[in-house]
């Protein structure tokens, strides 16, 4: 594919690319809707263990691109590239620092806004309540950290080292990484998540969980307000077709396998959410302070829309996102969703009284974890397992460890 791409005229190619990347996108956000994963008090919900929605839907998608990923691998396809273990610079966690902490960051912000950084988009896209506000903070948090991350870069000699890298099979011992060995292993693990997807998906039921997640706000409302069956009495509540409501959430999952599969085929990439918001703002600074380069020279490690030599990448990764927006609202659009949206927002909180606070720290928090880490909840979580990274297995417990004791203090 790359050989015929490069015989291409420039302006052909980044056509090619830009169509792709928004068609990705598209089907991303699509699925994501579809799914109903993107609802605040879903994501709250699943990390205070009343519903398992997002569960269902996150280890399908994990299993279905441990297996695609594996064997575009195998069949000398695509080569997707295993995430390194990235140090703190203070010597504990075998060099895994910034994976472990910039997790836990991002599950606080996740737990706290109900949200990370892809499915706010589809928030954003569906009229989602104070999902404005969540935006705004990521916002914010991708620049502040620049200039924290080269502060601490100065302080701390081994700050920002990259180890080599460590698949989950040499982890656990294997020391053999033959094709077969390996095979093996994405055989047993994705089996392990097949049985937990079985699991979660027997623990309670789905229609019943989706249609608390709408109605969670009005279950705690002082005033005695009667609770519609949004969810039970539609029309397209069972379908599985485009226009349905909702699909249960491993159809779902599977649909991020597709969306998984179209990014490794079309992009030569895995699924990921956060570079595009590290793009803005970095182009942002670049343009604002002149001295960009002593006091934020992370920015040089991102493509922006003022470098010549790398505009296309950075429009390339933009127009992914606005895929993910346009794939959901015509999800929404097609399911009947958008008139529901305005209660789908998170559960009162006891801590954060005010939702628009308790939106913006949680979207500082998401994108500031996502930086540290150098991954989100997709880069890490549902690409980099799939790959077999070590460093983004320990992202990810880390994540779920943050958001599930954020979520439980907070509501």
């Amino acid at each position: 594919m790359s050989a015929t791409t490069n015989t291409l005229p420039l302006p052909v190619n980044r056509l090619r690319a830009w169509s792709s990347s928004a068609a990705v996108g598209f089907a991303f956000g699509f699925a994501l809707e579809k799914a109903k994963v993107y609802l605040p008090s879903v994501i709250i919900d699943q990390m205070r263990f009343k519903s398992f929605i997002m569960v269902e839907m996150f280890l399908t998608a994990t299993l279905g691109g441990a297996v695609v990923i594996h064997l575009l691998r195998s069949a000398k396809i695509v080569d997707v590239a295993i995430r390194p273990p990235i140090s703190l610079g203070l010597g504990y966690l075998r060099g895994y620092g910034r994976n472990a902490l910039g997790g836990l960051v991002l599950g606080v912000g996740m737990g706290i806004a109900g949200a990370c950084p892809g499915t706010v988009l589809v928030q954003a896209a569906t009229g989602v309540r104070y999902s404005s506000f969540v935006l705004s903070g990521a916002f914010c948090g991708s620049l502040i950290w620049p200039y924290l991350n080269d502060f601490l870069a100065r302080k701390l000699p081994d700050y920002g080292k990259k180890s080599p890298t460590s698949s989950l099979p040499k982890s656990l011992g294997l020391t053999n990484d033959s094709t077969t060995t390996t095979s093996f292993f994405v055989l047993a693990f994705a089996s392990t998540l097949a049985a937990a997807v079985a699991i979660a998906a027997k623990t309670a039921s789905w229609p019943a969980q989706l249609q608390r997640a709408y109605t969670a706000r009005l279950s705690t409302s002082p005033n005695n307000v009667t609770v519609p069956t949004i969810f039970l009495d539609h029309p397209s509540a069972t379908r599985a077709d485009l226009s349905a409501f909702a699909w249960h959430p491993i159809v779902g999952g599977l649909a991020v396998t597709l969306a998984q599969s179209m990014s490794l085929l079309l992009l030569s990439t895995p699924l990921g959410a956060s570079t595009s918001y590290a793009v803005l703002a970095s182009t942002l600074l670049k343009h604002l302070d002149p001295s960009w380069r002593v006091r934020a020279s992370a920015c040089a490690n991102v493509p922006t829309l003022t470098t010549n030599s790398d505009w296309h990448d950075a429009t390339t990764k933009l127009l992914n996102s606005a895929g993910v927006v346009a794939g959901a609202y015509a999800s929404a659009l097609l399911g009947g969703a958008l008139d529901a949206a305005h209660l789908a927002t998170a559960p009162r909180s006891r801590v954060l009284g005010d939702d628009a606070v308790r939106a913006f720290v949680g979207g500082v928090l998401l994108l500031f974890g996502a930086r540290v880490a150098e991954g989100c909840t997709s880069g890490h979580g549902i690409s980099g397992v799939a790959s077999l990274s070590t460093a983004s297995a320990i992202t990810v417990a880390a994540m779920f460890a943050g958001a599930i004791g954020a979520a439980n203090i907070i509501y």
